[in-house]
This record gives C-alpha cells, sequence and structure tokens, in this order.
C-alpha cells in the first residue's frame, strides 16, 4: 500500500519515525513525495519554508523502516536548471525507489502559472539521466493511452477535433477545504459529503459543454506549450467558468 505523504505537517524526528513505523506495521510498504525544484523552489512552490529538507529527513527515516520511496519529479521552467541538483540529491539517499519526472500538471492550479509549463524546445534542457523516467510520450503511435500522451495545444486541437466521439471530459473529483465550507466539512459525515459533491460534480459535467465544442472556442493554436490531455481539458473548462462566472477549481 501507498502512503501519499506530500504535505505532512512538520513534526520533531521522533515523532515522524513513530508514525511511520506505525503506518509500516499496518501494512503500507511504499510511500510518495512530490519534488518541484530544489529546496528554496521546492518550498516556494510548497507555500512553506523547510519542507525540502523536512522530505530528506522522513526518506532517510522511512528508508531505515523498510519503506520503498516514490518520486514525482515536476519540471517547470524554473525546476529545469535544478534538476540534475535535484537529482544528484535524491541519488544520495539511501533505500529502494521508483522515480517518475513529468510536467507540472493542473494539480498544482497551473493555470495562474502557464509561464512556468514548457515546451517541446526545453525537453533537450532535461538531463539525460532523467529520460528515462519521463511518464509521458508524443507520439500516438506509441501504444500509450491517450491520457498519457503530451501535446501543444495546437496539437491537441487537430487531435481531439479528430477524436471528438471519443474524448470525454475529465471526471476526476476534488473536494477542496477553505473558509466558506470547512464547518461543514468537519461536522458531516463522510457518506453525505461524498453524495453532494459527486451529484454537483456529475450535474455540472451535464451542463458543460462537449470538449470539442470548448477546444473550438478557447482553444490557441499558435501555444506551443505541453499538456497532458486532461490538462488541456481543464485549462479550456476554467476559461469557460470564467465567462460564465461560475466556480473554479
Amino acid at each position: 500500500m501507498e502512503l501519499q505523504m506530500d504535505g505532512c505537517i512538520f513534526m520533531p524526528e521522533d515523532d515522524l519515525e513513530r508514525i511511520l513505523e506505525g503506518h509500516r506495521r499496518a501494512g503500507y510498504d511504499r510511500y510518495s513525495m512530490t519534488l518541484t525544484g530544489f529546496r528554496d523552489l521546492h518550498d516556494l512552490w510548497a507555500g512553506r519554508k523547510g519542507e525540502f529538507d523536512f522530505l530528506m529527513l522522513m526518506a532517510k527515516i522511512a528508508a531505515r523502516l523498510g519503506y520503498e520511496r516514490q518520486e514525482n519529479i515536476l519540471i517547470s521552467q524554473s525546476s529545469i536548471p535544478q534538476l540534475q541538483q535535484l537529482t544528484d540529491c535524491l541519488d544520495s539517499l539511501s533505500g529502494k525507489r521508483i522515480r517518475f519526472v513529468k510536467p507540472v500538471g493542473y494539480g498544482m492550479a497551473s493555470h495562474y502559472m502557464e509561464k512556468e509549463r514548457i515546451t517541446r524546445a526545453d525537453i533537450p534542457r532535461i538531463p539525460p539521466n532523467l529520460l528515462p523516467y519521463t511518464d509521458f510520450a508524443f507520439d500516438d503511435k506509441s501504444g500509450v493511452h491517450p491520457y498519457r500522451l503530451v501535446k501543444t495545444e495546437k496539437e491537441w486541437i487537430s487531435w481531439i477535433q479528430n477524436h471528438s466521439v471519443e474524448v470525454q471530459h475529465n471526471t476526476s473529483l476534488g473536494i477542496h477545504m477553505e473558509s466558506g465550507n470547512i464547518d461543514y466539512l468537519e461536522s458531516a459525515s463522510c457518506d453525505d459529503i461524498c453524495k453532494e459533491y459527486f451529484e454537483q460534480h456529475i450535474k455540472e459535467l451535464q451542463q458543460m459543454p462537449e470538449i470539442v465544442a470548448l477546444c473550438d472556442k478557447y482553444g490557441d493554436p499558435s501555444n506551443e506549450k505541453l499538456y497532458h490531455l486532461y490538462e488541456i481539458d481543464s485549462k479550456w473548462t476554467h476559461a469557460y467558468r470564467v465567462e460564465h462566472n461560475l466556480p473554479l477549481l
């Protein structure tokens, strides 16, 4: 089982070891951490000073307890110059690991950070020793699922127009805690929360235009930045929400 440790609260080393040891006894054998750069850059993206060093401490403890480490390394314009330094740091850690290297995604609210998104011209700037870990593909003929493909917005416009029957909206559902709903989320049952958010999500999907319609209206054929399919869907859906004054995700 995988333990997601991104955003874990800072705590003394003894407490962290006790928590990780308890989860290990409960059956967790892998833990995941996401890295957006080396030290200060990662801390900036994470929004809290000291997170990078805390993750390195966690990695050392987890290795000692027999965990496998999953490293998710996000590529951005800012992180590319630091990728080798970050890799050297991670390679110095003990323990088993698996590694995924991918462009920064919309889960990082990148509709606010489009300037950080990479283009094809940036791929040669990625250290060669990281390229085998990239979890994306450019070629439709490579046999990978469409949701692993990475294309420019111009290429996605053409692809979606040719696959309009089969392409569907991203149906992942996230529940965001904020000042307006925290009291409800803390008091309601898990079943009630999931039921309400799922029904709301389905209603919004039913009212949302099909991807091909969003593509025709919001697609930018001059954009050379790279996206996964779910990200270009999110980009156009965000534009639709802004235009129609709908809640932003």
